[in-house]
C-alpha cells in the first residue's frame, strides 16, 4: 500500500547540482534508508497534497511514481528495452527503490521491459561511486541539506561514512568517524557481502566502473572480520 509521505518545507529547498562540489556526501546517502529527506527532486516536483501549509505537507510516492514510470516508457519509445515487446510495459528500477530511495525518480536508473522480462531482470543491490555519477550526470537540482555545515556530523552515521572511506573518497577527519563508526560499517559489510555484491555489480551492472575500487585496507579489514564474534 502506498501512504503519503510528510515532509517539511524546510525539506523542499532544492540548489544547482555540482558534482565537483556535492559528489562525495550525495554518494554517502545515496544507499541510505533512515534518509527523511529527498536528494533528488521528484521528475515533475513534489505534486504535494496540501502545498498551501506553512510547516509541512503531504506527499504521494504512488502519483511520483506513475509520473516517473510514464516517463520512463515515452523515452524508450513504448517498446520492451530487452525484447521489444510492445504490450504490457513496465518501468523497472535498476537500482530498486527500496534499497536506493533517493535513486526512485532518476530517469537513468528506469528501463522500460515487459512484465515477463521484468519478471527476470537485474537489480543492482550496491552502486559504485563512478556509477552513481554517470546515473547522476543528468540531475540539475539537488536537496540544499548537502551543503549543511553539520552534514557528517547529523546527517549521516557509521554506515554511509564508511562507504566513502572504503573508496577513498573522503578521509576520517574529514568526516568525523570515530573508530564505532568505522568498526560498525566493516562488521555491517562482512555480514551482508558487500564486497560480493560491489563485484556483483560492477561485473553484471549496465554502467561499468573501471575508476574505483575499494580500497585494500578496508576490504582486508572486511575479510578478516570475524562475523561470528
Amino acid at each position: 500500500m502506498w501512504r503519503a509521505e510528510k515532509r517539511r518545507i524546510s525539506d523542499r529547498k532544492f540548489i544547482q547540482y555540482k558534482p565537483e562540489e556535492h559528489f562525495v556526501r550525495a554518494y554517502a546517502v545515496s544507499a541510505s534508508n533512515a534518509c527523511s529527506w529527498d536528494m533528488f527532486s521528484p521528475v515533475k516536483g513534489y505534486r504535494p497534497y496540501n502545498a498551501g501549509t506553512k510547516r509541512s505537507y503531504n506527499v504521494s510516492p504512488k502519483r511520483q511514481h506513475t509520473d516517473w514510470a510514464r516517463m520512463v516508457v515515452e523515452r524508450d519509445g513504448y517498446k520492451c528495452q530487452k525484447c521489444g515487446e510492445n504490450t504490457n510495459l513496465e518501468a523497472h528500477h535498476i537500482w530498486p527503490q527500496s534499497w536506493f530511495p533517493q535513486f526512485r525518480y532518476i530517469l537513468k536508473n528506469g528501463v522500460t521491459l515487459c512484465r515477463q522480462c521484468h519478471d527476470e531482470a537485474f537489480h543492482a543491490h550496491e552502486i559504485t561511486p563512478g556509477q552513481f555519477l554517470e546515473l547522476t550526470n543528468e540531475i540539475e537540482k539537488i536537496n540544499s541539506i548537502i551543503e549543511e555545515t553539520d552534514f557528517w556530523e547529523n546527517y549521516t552515521a557509521g554506515l554511509e561514512k564508511g562507504r566513502v572511506l572504503a573508496y577513498q573518497l573522503s578521509s576520517t577527519k574529514e568526516m568525523h568517524i570515530n573508530k564505532d563508526e568505522k568498526e560498525y560499517f566493516v562488521s555491517w559489510a562482512a555480514m551482508n557481502n558487500f564486497l560480493e555484491r560491489t563485484e556483483c555489480v560492477t561485473r553484471d551492472g549496465p554502467i561499468k566502473d573501471n575508476k574505483y575500487k575499494v580500497s585494500e585496507e578496508m576490504r582486508l579489514s572486511i575479510l578478516s572480520y570475524d562475523i561470528y564474534s
